[in-house]
């Protein structure tokens, strides 16, 4: 079935979106705790030049991140300091063109073409790890990005995975508020929501009105 085209944003400068994939089959996409700082890492090698992140989570079998394209004279400059013999043709193509989407869709692709490399050398395994196609949605206006990043946060709240999402592990919340920035852009989201408290807030008043809701369909 072909995916509804919201789903395949094109990437432009200085916008924003909610990236999505999971594994084919609904089989595990982390085994093991290294498999998710491999994981970021992989995203860190093949995109952090190319997009600023803002929020993230790893589920069991799917991931979700909310980017920020960089500015293509940003773009332009890294890939000028590579040396022409290992620009890639896409990076070639967006000096040439400013395409951005086609180099920004082809370093998605790397990025999951590496992990699920290493990943299939590592268990033995064999064909596509991820499903074929991922998915994006561009972010229009500051409402629907604070949603977003809500939503990437309580994911795990979601899938039932744990009983206090800010307990889960594998997802930026606790990054943004506790520890070093590292590459996500710490400052841009706490000044989306305002401040400090107030995206704690609303955090735990978003995941308490979800556990409600999801308490009173379930007496149904």
């Amino acid at each position: 079935m072909p995916i509804n085209k919201k789903y395949l944003a094109e990437f432009c400068n200085n916008k924003f979106y909610h990236i999505y994939n999971r594994t084919n089959n609904r089989e595990l996409l982390f085994r093991e705790e290294k498999n998710y700082h491999f994981f970021l890492k992989q995203f860190a090698r093949y995109l952090s030049e190319l997009v600023e992140i803002h929020a993230w989570a790893l589920l069991p079998n799917h991931f979700h991140f909310l980017i920020k394209v960089k500015d293509a004279a940003q773009i332009r400059q890294f890939i000028l300091k590579k040396d022409p013999v290992v620009r890639t043709h896409a990076e070639q193509l967006f000096l040439d063109t400013d395409n951005t989407d086609l180099l920004t869709i082809s370093a998605f692709k790397r990025f999951f073409t590496s992990y699920a490399m290493a990943f299939n050398k590592v268990y033995h395994r064999k064909g596509n790890l991820f499903a074929r196609t991922f998915k994006r949605k561009e972010i229009h206006n500051k409402d629907q990005y604070n949603k977003t990043l809500l939503y990437i946060h309580l994911n795990p709240l979601k899938h039932k995975l744990i009983d206090e999402f800010q307990d889960y592990e594998w997802t930026s919340f606790n990054h943004i508020l506790y520890k070093s920035p590292g590459f996500l852009q710490k400052k841009e989201v706490l000044r989306s929501f305002g401040n400090r408290k107030i995206f704690m807030a609303d955090h735990y008043l978003t995941a308490r009105y979800f556990f409600n809701a999801s308490a009173e369909k379930n007496n149904q």
